[in-house]
C-alpha cells in the first residue's frame, strides 16, 4: 500500500519536496494505513483512547505543508509545537482563554472583518456565530420567527464595518442599539445598495418588530460581548498578524484552543477555521484547481470546538482540491447534535476515511459499523492430539473461517 500510496502523491503533487505516501491513520501488523492526499476523514474517538497521540501529533509530523490544530485541552501541543518548529515555519496560536499561555497579551492578531469581503461571506460569518450561540437558543432565549432577518441584519453590520474600517466593537454597538441606519449609510457609500436598502426596510419596520429582528441578531453576535477575545482581533504594536493567504501556501502551524463549546470561543474559532479553508480554495484554483502542497486540518473535538454547519459540503470536494481534512468526534450523537442527521450521514458518507478509535455504547452505531465491515476470512491455527500421542508430538493445523465483527473469536480479549 506504501508504495502504491507514494506514486499516488507524487502524481498529485509533484513539486511538494519530500511528501510522503500520506497521513498514517493506523497499522496492520507493521503495514501502516494511510489517509491519502485528496482524501478526508470522519473520527469517532471515545475520551481517552489516546486520538491526539495517535492521530493528531503524528499527522503534524507528516504534513507535508502547512498544519491545522484544534483542540479544547493542552493535550498534544507541547508536542505539535516541538515537532513543527523544527521545520524553521512559525508556530502561530489562538488562545484567548489562556488554556495553554497564561498571559493577557495575544500571541498574534486575526483580523476577522477581513474574512468579510462581500454579501456572500458576510452571510457565511453570520452564521457561524448563530451556529456557535445555538446553546442559547436551545435553552429558550432564542426566537426562530426572527432568526433569519437577525442573521441577515448582523451580516450588513459586519460588511458595514469591514466595508468602512470600522470594527467588531462597532458591530456590537450598532446591533446592542438596533441601529438600522449606520450601517446602512455606511454601506450605501461603499456601493452596497442593496444590503443598504435591506437595512432601510428594516428600520421602517413596526417597533416590535424591530425589537425581535435586534434581539435575534443580539444573541447571535454575544461572542463579541468578550473584550479577551475582541483583543486577539484588535491589532497590537509588537504582535503580528496572521494572515491566512500567506498561511496556505506555508509550512506554518496554526493551533486554535477554545473551551466555549456554547458560543465565544468556538465562535471565533470556527471563523478562523473558515478563514484558512477559504482562503486554501482560493490558493487551489490559482493553482489550476489542487494546492502544489497539501494542507492538513486536524479538528480535533470538532463537536466542542468549530462549529461550521459546511464540513459535510466541505467534504465531498476538499480532497480533490488537496485540502486534507480529519474531524475528530467523541460520539456518533455529539456529531448528529452538531449537525443534525442528515448533515451527519452526509459527512460520515463522504468521508473518504472512516476511523473508529473505541469506547462508544452506542448500539446502532456499532452495528451500523459492523454491516459495513461484513464479514472476513480468518485464518485460524489450532493444535490436536491423537491416541498415540507422546511428549513433544503435536500435530499443528490451519483452517480458513468466514468470521463477522460481532463472533466471540473477533472481540477484543477473547481467544481466536
Amino acid at each position: 500500500m506504501g508504495p502504491a500510496r507514494t506514486t499516488e502523491a507524487h502524481r498529485l503533487h509533484p513539486n511538494a519536496q519530500g511528501i510522503g505516501p500520506g497521513l498514517t491513520i493506523g497499522l496492520v501488523g507493521k503495514t501502516p494505513i494511510y489517509q491519502g492526499w485528496r482524501e478526508c476523514s470522519a473520527h469517532v474517538w471515545g475520551t481517552g483512547r489516546g486520538k491526539t497521540t495517535s492521530q493528531v501529533i503524528r499527522h503534524a509530523t507528516e504534513a507535508p505543508g502547512a498544519f491545522v490544530m484544534t483542540s479544547n485541552k493542552v493535550d498534544g501541543v507541547a508536542e505539535v509545537m516541538a515537532a513543527r518548529t523544527t521545520t524553521g515555519s512559525t508556530v502561530w496560536l489562538f488562545d484567548p482563554q489562556r488554556i495553554w499561555r497564561d498571559s493577557a497579551r495575544p500571541a498574534m492578531i486575526f483580523n476577522l472583518l477581513a474574512t468579510v469581503t462581500d454579501t456572500r461571506t458576510a452571510g457565511e460569518v453570520a452564521s457561524i456565530f448563530e451556529t456557535a450561540s445555538a446553546g442559547a437558543a436551545a435553552s429558550g432565549k432564542g426566537d426562530p420567527q426572527f432568526d433569519s432577518q437577525g442573521r441577515d441584519y448582523l451580516s450588513w453590520c459586519l460588511l458595514a464595518a469591514a466595508k468602512s474600517g470600522k470594527t467588531l466593537s462597532d458591530v456590537l454597538g450598532w446591533v446592542s442599539s438596533a441601529n438600522f441606519l449606520e450601517p446602512a449609510e455606511d454601506l450605501e457609500q461603499a456601493g452596497h445598495t442593496g444590503p443598504a436598502s435591506a437595512l432601510q426596510g428594516m428600520g421602517r419596520q413596526p417597533e416590535d418588530t424591530r425589537g425581535s429582528v435586534a434581539a435575534s441578531a443580539q444573541r447571535m453576535s454575544s461572542a463579541l460581548v468578550h473584550d479577551e477575545l475582541l483583543t486577539w482581533t484588535t491589532p497590537t504594536p509588537g504582535v503580528p498578524v496572521f494572515d491566512p493567504h500567506r498561511f496556505v501556501t506555508s509550512k506554518d502551524t496554526l493551533i486554535l484552543l477554545t473551551q466555549d463549546a456554547a458560543g465565544s470561543g468556538a465562535a471565533f474559532v470556527s471563523t478562523l477555521v473558515y478563514a484558512v479553508v477559504t482562503a486554501a480554495q482560493h490558493a487551489a484554483r490559482r493553482a489550476g484547481g489542487r494546492l502544489p502542497v497539501p494542507l492538513v486540518a486536524d479538528l480535533d473535538e470538532v463537536g466542542n470546538v468549530v462549529k461550521l454547519k459546511q464540513l459535510p459540503e466541505w467534504y465531498s470536494y476538499f480532497g480533490s482540491m488537496g485540502i486534507v481534512v480529519s474531524a475528530y468526534f467523541q460520539t456518533k450523537g455529539q456529531g448528529v447534535d452538531m449537525l443534525q442527521r442528515t448533515g451527519w450521514d452526509t459527512l460520515w458518507s463522504a468521508a473518504a476515511v472512516k476511523v473508529y478509535g473505541g469506547g462508544s455504547d452506542d448500539a446502532e452505531f456499532l452495528e451500523s459499523l459492523r454491516k459495513l465491515i461484513g464479514t472476513y476470512d480468518a485464518k485460524v491455527r489450532s493444535t490436536s492430539t491423537s491416541r498415540a500421542w507422546r511428549p513433544g508430538r503435536c500435530r499443528p493445523s490451519s483452517a480458513t473461517s468466514c468470521r463477522s465483527p460481532s463472533s466471540p473469536s473477533c472481540r477484543p480479549g477473547t481467544p481466536g
